[in-house]
């Protein structure tokens, strides 16, 4: 499995290499060098990017973003799935997790119109500041 793994994929790569594994390794030591993939792969997945909506400080990942700005333009999560190339569960999973996110933070009930204008202004005040 780790072999099948290393050929997809240069970040283990490179940590097999950083580490010394090859195939004589022990099974320990190959699972010692998985393990840092993986909490790497996960810190680069949850790597959270800042904004801001009515003077609230919000930290996003780029997921959450990618679907808000096609939230902002009206789209289905038929369409947004299509257009991300996913399937639409995992677009409603992003959406209800930002939903529950922003509620916390925002300390307000949002549904799906109320997204709509959030995403707007955050993506509105985004823009103006690149």
């Amino acid at each position: 499995m780790l072999l099948l793994l290393t050929s997809e994929n240069s970040m283990l790569e490179k940590i097999l290499q950083e580490k010394h594994i090859t195939q004589d390794s022990s099974p320990y030591e190959k699972l010692l060098a998985y393990n840092t993939y993986v909490k790497k792969k996960k810190a680069n997945k949850c790597n959270k990017l800042p904004a801001d909506y009515n003077n609230i400080k919000l930290s996003l990942t780029s997921r959450q973003i990618q679907v808000l700005k096609l939230v902002a333009l009206g789209l289905s999560n038929c369409r947004i799935a299509k257009r991300l190339n996913c399937t639409e569960s995992a677009v409603k999973l992003v959406i209800h997790r930002s939903v529950k996110y922003l509620e916390r933070v925002i300390c307000e009930d949002i549904d799906r119109f109320s997204l709509i204008i959030i995403a707007q202004q955050i993506l509105f005040l985004d823009q103006l500041t690149d």
